[in-house]
């Protein structure tokens, strides 16, 4: 537990705060997801935050918003846009994809069970526009380099 002497006032003031080990087991989980340069957001924050409290025996954490703000502003994580722009593309990766990988999948399906996705729409935003990283970090999505 974190403990803090207040010498200005003649008795001891101790400020505790009671749920540091499941601030520890979710920083130590973003740091881990970072690495993997998977998108997180608040209520999965919270989620894993819930999860590490039960295992720790701390029946009683909520997990609020409230809870999660406090836990950004102490650990100094921001909410930044995931950019598609800075991971450069090899045109042969993708030409080998294509011509290998893919064709392979559609032997599989005959022609009239086939449509273009892209003209579909169904994937309108599917994939997360933003994502909570700490301050000094760039991301970018598959890329992620630290600011210093």
């Amino acid at each position: 537990m974190i403990q803090n002497y207040d010498s200005s006032n003649s008795c001891s003031k101790l400020k505790t705060r009671v749920y540091e080990y499941v601030d520890e087991a979710v920083l130590r989980w973003i740091n881990t997801k970072r690495d993997k340069n998977v998108p997180i957001s608040g209520p999965f924050i919270i989620e894993k935050a819930l999860q590490f409290a039960k295992a720790l025996g701390y029946d009683e954490f909520q997990g609020s918003n409230g809870w999660l703000e406090n836990f950004k502003r102490r650990h100094g994580i921001m909410a930044k846009v995931i950019s598609d722009e800075s991971k450069h593309v090899d045109d042969n990766d993708s030409e080998n994809w294509i011509t290998e990988t893919l064709s392979k999948i559609l032997k599989v399906y005959k022609p009239e069970n086939m449509f273009n996705a892209d003209e579909t729409a169904l994937f309108f935003q599917c994939l997360p526009q933003k994502t909570l990283t700490f301050k000094k970090e760039k991301y970018f999505r598959g890329n992620k380099a630290k600011q210093f």
